[in-house]
């Protein structure tokens, strides 16, 4: 589980991944005892 007691987020931001066709941004989450990132959605339709 990603909520946990006493995990604090130390810091968040946008990193670049270098692929074969072209870069891809993601969203990286820092907390003080696990790193957890993902892709950027925005407005994603089902």
């Amino acid at each position: 589980p990603l909520a946990v007691p006493g995990r604090v987020l130390v810091g968040e931001g946008v990193l670049t991944k270098m692929c074969r066709k072209r870069p891809k941004p993601r969203q990286f989450f820092l907390f003080n005892d696990i790193l957890v990132y993902g892709n950027i959605v925005i407005n994603k339709k089902k």
